[in-house]
């Protein structure tokens, strides 16, 4: 038995720190603390020169105590002991931030995560796995509660999926409290592997713009088409949520964006090198407006995105002159079934195939239909992004889980 030999060891040499670190060690993996912690504090105490093993001892008996509960000084009091000792190590600071999180320091807790992250590469199995998702979940956890900022939103909505302590994934659900994040966008580190429909040139990409993979989409079903067209209704801010600024950034697109607010505009051409109309797309003459800029006959990509006015504007693109690739068209089903209906029935008469129905940014919310031309694209794509889903939730539609 082990633990019989490591006795035996430790009574023939008491006073050696690794002997009693390892026979510490063996009652901690037995769970046998009050045994475990008394034998770490031992060898910290007779180890005089190995900092590395001090800091081991008293990060693992702060991890007995912590087991314990209600403990929370004397974890504290060894960890920043440990900390003094080996700043440089990963460990101590994770379990900081764990022992933060639960009294809700928030600021401690992030800035422990953040060095235990700096130093993650410095992780000592003796003391324990650490895994990086399990520190971003500290850091996210902390900027969510003291700012509530979107970005730590999205990233704990990505940790959920991943490789994370079960503990976390259910914290993470109850701190979501099963409300989404307004963005859920496309992050090479997260996603790359997970992604169903990859596309030549989907490397460069780091992350996109669109708020829910509509950029992404574009491009998957144009199989990462370079210099293509755009015509963009309701164009926003030019690079926050822009459905368009991918494929004007890293794939050469031009096109024509169309909003109402001038500031935007203005901001538009600050940021952006291709055309903007600050008009209302209610009184644009389309077919004149598309053969001023030579659009031509094919165009890769129309979105139309203004609320309640999106189907008075469809009306009034001329589909008898000009076809679009692809489309993505907002309807706000959850709202109501007309504008829905009738667009699909004005689009499907102009030739237009339903390929992504009810795209929605949580499992029941849906606002969108996404379109593509028979005629202007892969038809072996096109075929592979097809779904008959009532509802299509963009994260299950555009990432396979299983691949996380």
């Amino acid at each position: 038995m082990i633990l019989e030999q490591l006795l035996k060891l430790h009574i023939l040499d008491p006073k050696n720190p690794e002997k009693i670190f390892n026979l510490a060690y063996e009652y901690d993996t037995l769970d046998q603390g009050a045994a475990a912690i008394s034998l770490y504090l031992k060898a910290a105490d007779l180890e005089e020169n190995d900092r590395q093993l001090q800091y081991k001892c008293l990060t693992r008996s702060a991890m007995c105590y912590d087991r314990q509960g209600d403990r929370g000084f004397s974890v504290l009091g060894l960890l920043q002991h440990a900390v003094g000792l080996m700043l440089d190590n990963p460990e101590a600071h994770y379990i900081l931030a764990k022992h933060y999180a639960s009294v809700k320091d928030w600021r401690n807790c992030f800035i422990n995560a953040n060095y235990a992250l700096r130093y993650i590469d410095k992780t000592n199995s003796d003391i324990m796995n650490l895994n990086k998702n399990d520190v971003l979940y500290y850091i996210n956890l902390a900027e969510f509660n003291t700012s509530g900022n979107e970005e730590s939103k999205i990233v704990l909505f990505n940790l959920m999926y991943g490789d994370i302590e079960p503990e976390h994934k259910q914290s993470i659900i109850e701190v979501l409290n099963f409300f989404y994040p307004d963005t859920i966008p496309y992050i090479k580190e997260f996603h790359k592997e997970a992604y169903k429909y990859p596309f030549k040139g989907m490397d460069i990409i780091e992350r996109n713009h669109s708020k829910h993979f509509q950029d992404m989409f574009v491009l998957s079903i144009l199989q990462g088409k370079r210099n293509g067209s755009y015509v963009e209704i309701g164009s926003g801010h030019p690079t926050v949520h822009s459905n368009t600024y991918l494929l004007e950034d890293k794939f050469d697109w031009k096109g024509i964006s169309i909003d109402l607010d001038k500031e935007l505009c203005h901001l538009f051409k600050q940021k952006r090198n291709n055309t903007v109309l600050s008009k209302s797309a209610l009184n644009i003459e389309y077919e004149e407006l598309f053969d001023e800029h030579c659009l031509g006959s094919n165009i890769d990509y129309l979105q139309i995105d203004i609320d309640e006015l999106s189907f008075e504007v469809l009306k009034l693109i001329p589909f008898h002159k000009h076809k679009f690739a692809t489309i993505t068209f907002e309807h706000d089903g959850f709202e109501g079934n007309e504008l829905r209906k009738n667009s699909r029935e004005l689009l499907e008469k102009a030739g237009y195939i339903l390929v992504g129905k009810n795209i929605a940014y949580n499992p029941q919310r849906e606002y969108e239909d996404w379109y593509v031309h028979p005629d202007l694209v892969n038809k072996r794509v096109m075929s592979g992004m097809m779904t008959s889903d009532r509802i299509n939730f963009v994260w299950d539609y555009m990432i396979d889980q299983d691949k996380l």
